[in-house]
C-alpha cells in the first residue's frame, strides 16, 4: 500500500531507534506538480538497518517509491507509481535455522 499524493505541499523526516540496534529514517515529500493542482506527485524514500536478539543476525532495508496522480475528468484520476526496495539479510533465516557452514 502507498501513501497518495497531497494538494498541499509537505516534506517529513522521521527517524526511529528501537533494541537490538534498530535504526530507521523515513524521507517523505509530497505536493501539486502544477498550478491548478490537477497533477500530484509524492516521494518517499527510507532505509532500515536493524541487528537483532541473536548473535551474527542483522539486516538491511531500502525502500524508494514516486507516485503521480492526474486528474483526467471530474470522474476519473489516473495513478502510475514505480516502487524499488531490497532486503539484505546476514546471518539466520527466518525460520531460525542456520544458513552458513559456521553456524
Amino acid at each position: 500500500m502507498r501513501k497518495r499524493p497531497t494538494a498541499d505541499n509537505k516534506f517529513s523526516i522521521t527517524t526511529r531507534a528501537g533494541s537490538w540496534d534498530q535504526y530507521r529514517v523515513d524521507l517523505d515529500g509530497s505536493g501539486k506538480l502544477n498550478d491548478s493542482g490537477t497533477v500530484r506527485g509524492r516521494m518517499v524514500a527510507a532505509y532500515d538497518d536493524s541487528g537483532s536478539y541473536l548473535d551474527g543476525r542483522d539486516s538491511r532495508t531500502p525502500l524508494l517509491y514516486g507516485i503521480v496522480e492526474a486528474d483526467v475528468s471530474d470522474d476519473t484520476t489516473l495513478t502510475m507509481s514505480l516502487r524499488r526496495q531490497e532486503q539484505v539479510i546476514n546471518g539466520y533465516s527466518i525460520y531460525g535455522l542456520p544458513r552458513y557452514s559456521n553456524g
